[in-house]
């Protein structure tokens, strides 16, 4: 994404905030200070436009991440059977502050069959809030705005998929306290398959997001709600898809074009205690039926899970950002240490039967384990357990609707 912030002349505490929110490689020389992430000292990086160099140049900074996954889905069909290894995400882009008056950041990802923009926008920070113009997520869903690089699992909640919770072209405001956050954009929609990037899309999306939380002998809790709505405009209409928790299998779960305009709610909430955590979400979706009588249907998803750092680190939650962040890893292999190892589970479901439409039924049981060796490498094991029924649209279930699928998946994932 590519992001500018008008700021007031940043302070090298501002910085060190914005250089670890950016999470990237500085390219331009300047005063060294030592950032901070996740409260650790980390190493020294080029700071442009202190007091001791006004005039400095721009200062890009590099940033990237590889996924690379092997996944095997077997499903009760033989035909939903599939093996496969690729690049999950392939990403380089570059970010950074200009001449105290803002940040950038501009991000492509060249994994799949074409290149694509990830994230393109201009930040503009005033005295209350932030102004952002671009290409990024609308805000909705703790899961869906914490990185894919800091999520538990392979991939996210499948309602998160299914719900079309992404990217669009538009413009958001965002406000933050120590403790909450409130975003609120609105975007242009682009037509269902539309590849050639049109800025202006076929319909609108209107988002909002707010979030609470707190700290209190070790342990950090957040709180939020989310709110869209979608209209695909006059020619386009909405539908809602699924594989079986690894992105890249088969679709088991489809609605076919069925709305032309749909309103999401969601509600979620995360706990952090020590090695230990938690979360939640519950999300709702109203799909304004087209060109049939009828009620109009209601969908749902949510999932619970937990994970436990067997070597004593923690999973950071930000009530301020509203994400999950990177852990810190005590004993780095690099170090002589064993690195970070984390066990998870979680229950995850969603239902986009309704009303006459069948979309199918997904309750899906996911158990994982992640192997940190620093913080910017690690190695991920996924296994998860499917039961399907009511599913008739999608071809890969038996004539009954019904499946059971199981995939097991591993991952290979770095960042700079």
């Amino acid at each position: 994404m590519l992001g500018i912030i008008i700021a007031r002349p940043a302070s090298a505490g501002h910085e060190a905030k914005h250089a670890e929110h950016q999470g990237a490689l500085p390219l331009a020389a300047g005063p060294l200070v030592n950032s901070q992430e996740n409260g650790r000292q980390t190493a020294p990086m080029a700071l442009v436009g202190s007091s001791s160099s006004p005039a400095a140049a721009p200062s890009p900074r590099i940033r990237g991440r590889l996924l690379l996954d092997a996944q095997r889905v077997s499903g009760d069909n033989g035909y939903s059977d599939s093996d496969f290894a690729m690049a999950r995400s392939a990403r380089l882009g570059v970010s950074g502050r200009m001449l105290h008056r803002g940040d950038y950041k501009f991000v492509i990802d060249f994994a799949g069959s074409s290149v694509s923009v990830e994230d393109a926008f201009l930040a503009f920070e005033y005295s209350v809030g932030e102004l952002k113009v671009g290409h990024f997520k609308s805000a909705n869903s703790l899961e869906e705005i914490t990185s894919l690089r800091h999520t538990t699992f392979l991939e996210r909640a499948a309602f998160t998929d299914a719900f079309e919770l992404d990217r669009h072209w538009g413009v958001g405001y965002r406000l933050t306290g120590s403790h909450w956050s409130f975003e609120a954009g609105a975007f242009a929609l682009a037509a269902p398959g539309d590849a050639s990037g049109d800025v202006l899309g076929a319909g609108r999306v209107l988002a909002a997001r707010v979030t609470y939380g707190g700290q209190a002998r070790g342990t950090t809790w957040m709180v939020g709600a989310s709110v869209r709505h979608r209209d695909a405009g006059e020619e386009a209409l909405l539908a809602y898809s699924q594989p079986a928790h690894l992105r890249l299998s088969e679709t088991f779960l489809e609605t076919g074009p069925v709305a032309k305009e749909d309103f999401f709610v969601g509600l979620e909430g995360g706990l952090q205690a020590g090695a230990f955590y938690v979360a939640s979400e519950w999300a709702g979706l109203r799909a304004k039926r087209h060109g049939a009588d009828g009620p109009d249907p209601d969908f749902h998803g949510y999932y619970v899970e937990a994970g436990w750092f067997l070597t004593g680190e923690a999973k950071p939650l930000s009530p301020a950002d509203g994400v999950w962040k990177r852990p810190q890893i005590r004993r780095p292999v690099a170090s002589g240490g064993p690195g970070a190892w984390q066990l998870a589970a979680r229950f995850d479901r969603l239902d986009l039967t309704a009303d006459g439409i069948y979309g199918g039924e997904q309750n899906t049981y996911v158990l994982g384990v992640n192997w940190y060796v620093n913080e910017r490498i690690r190695f991920s094991a996924n296994y998860s357990h499917s039961a399907i029924r009511d599913a008739f649209d999608a071809p890969a279930n038996g004539p009954n609707g019904a499946n059971a699928v199981d995939a097991f998946g591993f991952r290979f994932q770095t960042d700079w």
